[in-house]
């Protein structure tokens, strides 16, 4: 199984890349930082799963899940946020957001 562990802050990413290699030994986690490598990286390794940061200063992670759905529309998305205001349209199924 490849996570795609994806977040602006450095620190979470670091935390849930160790939270998840404990809950999954198996599990290659791929990490970013860096909102501009996100969908690269995604190509490059086809990941099962996308732990996403909604709001990445510039980047939206709901409009990047988009992206990564178009790519292999069977991956799991689960969204990092701090933002309550996005817990409605994240949890909108993202065909009916296009």
């Amino acid at each position: 199984m490849k996570i795609l562990i994806a977040d602006d802050h450095p620190m979470i990413v670091d935390d849930l890349k160790d939270e998840t290699e404990h809950l999954l030994p198996g599990a290659v986690c791929i990490c970013t930082s860096n909102p501009a490598e996100i969908l690269p990286l995604f190509e490059q390794h086809r990941c099962d799963i996308v732990l996403l940061d909604i709001e990445m200063g510039s980047k939206n992670g709901i409009a990047l899940a988009r992206e990564i759905l178009k790519i292999k529309p069977r991956t799991n998305i689960i969204y990092i946020t701090g933002h309550p205001k996005y817990a409605l349209e994240s949890s909108a199924p993202l065909q009916a957001l296009s």
